[in-house]
């Protein structure tokens, strides 16, 4: 059985509905909405993305990757130095590069749109650049998103109870369920979500050569003083 179709059995049995009501097109919906208030709510690591473009000459302009949800960095290669641009609202780039002929070496960035980015200075030659992105889970990356055209996904795997209580969160919106029941597993995802975050925002993220192991304080009980 795969992980999509466990997962629809098992709502379906807790919600105590049948394959009638919650078909794939229901089921799908359901978990697309859940996937994605997941991902919003925590900065997962496998939904962190970098790639490769260039700054052409004389253009200001740069098209994002498709499917770009949170921009994180933007650096170019300027000979073998790597510079980082500032992140500026987009009113500041444009009125510092008020004359978009005039070039230099680019100093800073904003989104012109949600698919472009502006640079200002525009650019004096090409550049290769280097950017830090999130996505969003999405049927157009099957692996993000778990759905009934693609059973397995990094949160089935590695967060199948957020999963499970959110998308019975979901189904219980969408049945008119009972609102003490929404009530209890609103309060199993959220306290399911803190300990994602800590595992992806905090123990992940951190090193332990630098910073130690990361120690929980022992409640209760005297502290011993030393010999």
């Amino acid at each position: 059985m795969s992980e999509y179709s466990d997962l629809k059995s098992k709502v379906i049995s807790f919600a105590e509905s049948s394959t009638d009501v919650v078909d794939d097109t229901v089921m799908d919906y359901l978990l697309e909405n859940a996937q994605q208030r997941i991902a919003r709510e925590i900065d997962l690591d496998f939904l962190r993305k970098t790639e490769k473009l260039n700054f052409k000459a004389s253009d200001p302009y740069k098209k994002l990757p498709l499917n770009t949800a949170v921009l994180r960095h933007v650096h170019f290669l300027d000979g073998q130095n790597r510079v980082f641009l500032e992140n500026r609202d987009l009113s500041y780039c444009i009125e510092y590069n008020s004359n978009r002929t005039t070039t230099g070496k680019p100093k800073y960035y904003a989104k012109y749109d949600q698919n472009t980015l502006y640079i200002a200075p525009t650019p004096s030659t090409n550049y290769t650049v280097e950017i830090g992105y999130t996505v969003k889970p999405t049927a157009d990356e099957p692996e993000t998103l778990l759905s009934s055209s693609s059973p397995y996904s990094w949160m089935s795997k590695n967060a199948a109870n957020i999963l499970f209580y959110a998308t019975m969160a979901e189904l219980l919106v969408f049945l008119k369920g009972p609102q003490e029941m929404l009530q209890v597993y609103e309060g199993k995802y959220q306290g399911a979500m803190q300990s994602l975050g800590v595992e992806q925002q905090g123990r992940n993220r951190t090193d332990e050569y630098k910073l130690g192991i990361p120690r929980t304080p022992v409640k209760g009980g005297k502290t011993p003083r030393n010999a």
